[in-house]
């Protein structure tokens, strides 16, 4: 039995790999996969987005005068009636490690846990904002760390086309991933270059004193994806927390 799959890619368009496989799919179609581009308008523009973050959007306002609560209505309802829904980020700088973010309510089944492990995916964050994830059963955001375009389309299309098409891809089970719960994606301009040495993985507790620094003190913390220097705004980061 074939799994249907909806695949977003560009809720930030500016992640080249998420819409690059969209577009490819759109190309080269693979069975009971549907592709679409979450944010045309915003691609169009050459935009992260039009007027607020598409991301933390739904499930939208059909009548709101920002685009993107206009867009979430759309974009959630045709999400309807598929097996698994994935909204496609990837990680265009820095550092990190692919992860998915999910939301407790709507779930995820074995197979869909299966096809994260079958791409390295080792940790599942539990997030509160409001993304299709926490909207639509069996859907999840997938924040992949980008190698090159062109491996990086031919490995999730691979993927893909298992999870929708191939009966004897392996099932995963909670207990399989470790657990983290996200915090917020803070710009912190007191954080000096460097601080995040080069020897820190993704989610890697962080020291005390840089902890302390992202507005963290007395907390076991982690990155699940980081800019190693400060942009305009300051050192930027995905911070979690173990949940134990």
């Amino acid at each position: 039995m074939s799994e249907h799959v909806r695949l977003w890619g560009g809720t930030h368009p500016d992640e080249k790999a998420a819409t690059a496989l969209a577009d490819d799919l759109k190309a080269r179609p693979i069975p009971n996969v549907i592709p679409g581009i979450a944010n045309p308008l915003a691609r169009e523009q050459g935009k992260r987005y039009v007027d607020i973050n598409l991301a933390g959007s739904f499930p939208g306002d059909s009548s709101s005068k920002k685009y993107e609560q206009r867009r979430a209505v759309q974009v959630l309802a045709e999400s309807q009636g598929f097996d698994v829904v994935i909204d496609l980020h990837n990680i265009n700088s820095g550092r990190g490690e692919n992860h998915a973010c999910i939301d407790t309510s709507t779930g995820l089944s074995p197979r869909a846990l299966g096809f994260l492990r079958t791409i390295g995916v080792r940790h599942l964050v539990v997030t509160d904002y409001a993304g299709i994830h926490k909207f639509v059963p069996n859907s999840f955001v997938l924040e992949t760390l980008t190698n090159g375009l062109g491996s990086d389309v031919e490995r999730l299309r691979s993927a893909l086309d298992r999870l929708a098409n191939d009966l004897s891809l392996p099932t995963a089970n909670e207990e399989d991933f470790s657990w983290y719960r996200h915090l917020g994606s803070p710009h912190v301009s007191t954080v000096p270059p460097g601080t995040v040495t080069p020897d820190l993985n993704a989610f890697d507790v962080l020291p005390g004193e840089i902890a302390t620094m992202m507005g963290y003190p007395d907390r076991q913390v982690c990155f699940s994806g980081w800019l190693d220097e400060p942009n305009e705004k300051g050192y930027w980061g995905e911070i979690c927390e173990p949940i134990v």
